[in-house]
């Protein structure tokens, strides 16, 4: 998957790089365009994984076993 992703990247970046130079796009939206919206997937991918497995890596106990699993009531 990161390999496709990769490639996606580098294709669309040459792509951009080539619009700059035959002058169909400005030069800061070629230059700054592509690395925005990468930073907004990886932002929003790494938010994902903070919300599933919380600030130190353990997993959230969620659903019916979690009051037992954390030594709740039983």
């Amino acid at each position: 998957m990161a390999v496709l992703i990769y490639l996606g990247y580098t294709n669309l970046l040459s792509l951009s790089q080539a619009y700059v130079a035959q002058e169909r796009l400005p030069m800061a939206i070629g230059v700054w365009l592509l690395h925005a919206v990468a930073l907004c997937v990886i932002v929003l991918l790494y938010l994902r994984r903070v919300r599933f497995r919380g600030l130190l890596g353990r997993r959230r106990d969620t659903g019916a076993g979690a009051t037992r699993a954390s030594g709740g009531a039983r």
